[in-house]
């Protein structure tokens, strides 16, 4: 029995990264994700953020909290690995820009393909990453969903706009799934 939540965590978590890829696909157009780009100072100060500031907290603070090593490895690959998935999510849910959002995982998403393979053996010992392997599961669960949508949106509007709802609420489903099971498992 015990063996059934980690999958149904990982199902969880794969379907709301998918879903929520292709409902922001289907509720926005290229158009729509590449005019915030444009803010060249929103764009430089939160790539800033996310490859410096981010990962040289967590640096600052795992030399001040005692931890053990595996566990300050973990939070390290967290802190370079930029670009959570969750982010257009999160955006959705505290009503803020979806489309800004999506723009800056993206990029996100891109610098952290170039970054992780250099920085990460840099502060972990023995570490070797390979580009390919952060790309991979980035470019299949992400970039793919999203970009369906996005054709979906462009060649049949009315199509993405009845299913965009229905892929957001099995957006939803999956993340609150995936967190119930998880605490479930923590307690």
């Amino acid at each position: 029995m015990s063996d059934i939540f980690p999958l149904i965590d990982k199902l969880a978590f794969l379907t709301f990264i998918v879903a929520t890829m292709l409902g922001t696909g289907l509720r926005l157009t290229v158009q729509q994700i590449w005019e915030p780009l444009r803010n060249t100072r929103l764009i430089v100060l939160s790539l800033v953020a996310n490859f410096v500031l981010v990962p040289l907290f967590v640096y600052l603070l795992l030399q001040i909290v005692p931890l053990s090593e595996p566990i300050k490895d973990g939070f390290i690959i967290m802190a370079i690995a930029a670009g959570p998935p969750a982010l257009p999510k999160l955006a959705q849910i505290v009503k803020g820009n979806v489309a800004f959002s999506t723009g800056l995982m993206m990029l996100l998403m891109f610098g952290t393909i170039i970054y992780m393979p250099i920085v990460l053996p840099l502060v972990l010992q023995g570490v070797q990453v390979n580009s390919w392997e952060i790309a991979k599961p980035l470019l299949f669960l992400m970039l793919s969903p999203l970009a369906i949508g996005l054709f979906i949106k462009a060649k049949f509007a009315a199509i993405a706009s009845s299913f965009q709802p229905i892929v957001s609420k099995i957006s939803s489903a999956g993340l609150f799934l995936g967190l119930a099971v998880r605490l479930a498992v923590h307690f």
